[in-house]
């Protein structure tokens, strides 16, 4: 399965311009003109996308079919619950190439970059982790770049909202439009409903998930699979860090969400599923974890073919 490739956006002006040296003096030049011009969304942008790449390009690749599971969780907790996994600056989440069910009006969200930031802070001085969530979603639409003729630069859906002791919904309802966006005129731009709720229930709910093997395992580098399979099943914490360690050395820390839930032909087992959890003392913080599951077409384990094997 094929999953889109996130580009930040010196790796977007160097597939433009073919040249990465044109494409650092580009991103520089945008990113002083967004200072300049008080753009702090344009410029928390081109800082989150640096630490994303000083940490080795972090993802998520998540699969089709839990995509609507992740979709389904109630932001009516509060923001502080949520905790950036694993001690990441900045987090790529890809979706498989033609298979993703969250679609905006300009076609499916191809990535997410999401990034805890300081929600008061101005540029250039942005600090994290702060008191907020970046959220910027790359849906396919893109403008001519006003630096240079001819390149064509993404633009992204975003939300930036705080994490406090609010429920998040309500953050979101709340949570004011740059007038600058680009949108189908026909349709309010509003993150209380419809596709870009979907993704943050997404992005939210990701966030919460623990190292539960059922949802989340390191990418591991196609050799390994079978022995990544073989180490879960024995719960061999160890091996399973140790081929986890190897492909990250090789191409940067990756993580599949999902990939169990995958359908076979014939009878399969639905894995346990995520599910909302309040926990710890006070019953006050928030995980996702997983229920038990189920088998699909049950019934055509039992049919076995009778008769004669020869007339």
């Amino acid at each position: 399965m094929k999953f889109y490739e996130h580009l930040s956006s010196i790796d977007w002006m160097t597939r433009e311009t073919g040249s990465r040296i044109d494409a650092l003096s580009l991103s520089v030049a945008a990113y002083k003109a967004c200072v300049a011009s008080g753009d702090k969304t344009s410029a928390n942008q081109f800082l989150r996308e640096q630490d994303w790449v000083a940490a080795k390009r972090p993802y998520y690749l998540v699969y089709p079919t839990i995509i609507p599971l992740l979709t389904r969780i109630a932001l009516d907790f509060p923001g502080e619950c949520v905790k950036f996994p694993k001690n990441l600056p900045s987090l790529a989440i890809r979706f498989p190439e033609g298979h993703n069910k969250i679609v905006s009006p300009f076609g499916e969200i191809k990535t997410i970059l999401v990034a805890p930031v300081s929600v008061n802070a101005e540029p250039p001085n942005i600090s994290y982790p702060g008191t907020g969530l970046a959220i910027w979603m790359n849906v396919g639409e893109t403008v001519s770049s006003p630096h240079e003729k001819g390149v064509e630069l993404p633009i992204y859906d975003y939300a930036i909202f705080p994490l406090n002791n609010e429920t998040i919904q309500h953050c979101l309802n709340v949570c004011p439009v740059d007038p600058g966006v680009r949108s189908n005129p026909s349709q309010e731009v509003t993150f209380s409903s419809g596709w870009r709720l979907e993704a943050i229930r997404l992005v939210i709910t990701l966030l919460l998930i623990q190292d539960d093997a059922n949802l989340i395992n390191p990418d591991v580098l196609a050799r390994d699979e079978a022995a990544l399979l073989e180490a879960l099943g024995k719960d061999d914490a160890e091996r399973v860090k140790t081929l986890a360690d190897r492909a990250f050395r090789r191409r940067g820390p990756g993580w599949e969400i999902g990939k169990r839930y995958e359908p076979t032909s014939g009878p399969y087992v639905v894995p346990p599923h995520p599910q909302r959890y309040w926990v710890g003392k006070g019953r006050t913080q928030v995980v996702v974890k997983t229920r038990s599951g189920y088998v699909v077409d049950r019934e055509k384990i039992t049919k076995i073919p009778s008769g004669f094997s020869e007339e």
